[in-house]
């Protein structure tokens, strides 16, 4: 996988799925953690583990679920997260939701990075990531 076209890391938290769209024919790939797969109208159900990718082959909406505890995907540029349809959330709370929501994303990006900065060239390359694409130099 070409990291340069990577949007960023995504966590996923046990119990909360998330909608991916605009997917097809990219690909997204586990860093850590178990996921589901399944895609508007796909009768498979596509389980990955870390260090797995997937190509989305559909042009249509996708679920991405952790199983077995927290997960930790990739997803190449262009895969965007669906907003969440949420009923009645307006106001100050609603936005301190946000800005709570936005701040934990960062941190847990930051960690991310963290952990594949202190990863070895040797095991990045046997999940098919390269030090030099992916922007993440190690800090010795």
């Amino acid at each position: 996988m070409d990291l340069s076209q990577i949007a960023g890391s995504t966590f996923l938290h046990s119990g909360q799925p998330l909608r991916l769209k605009d997917g097809y024919g990219r690909r997204i790939a586990v860093l850590e953690g178990n996921v589901w797969v399944t895609q508007d109208g796909d009768p498979r159900d596509i389980v990955l583990g870390a260090g797995e990718e997937f190509v989305f082959e559909r042009p249509v909406t996708a679920v991405v679920s952790a199983l077995g505890g927290n997960a930790r995907i990739i997803r190449q540029d262009g895969v965007a997260i669906e907003a969440p349809r949420a009923v009645g959330q307006r106001g100050p709370m609603a936005e301190l939701a946000r800005v709570w929501g936005k701040l934990r994303d960062a941190r847990q990006a930051r960690l991310a990075r963290m952990r594949v900065r202190a990863m070895s060239d040797y095991m990045l390359a046997d999940i098919g990531l390269r030090r030099t694409v992916c922007g993440v130099m190690r800090h010795d």
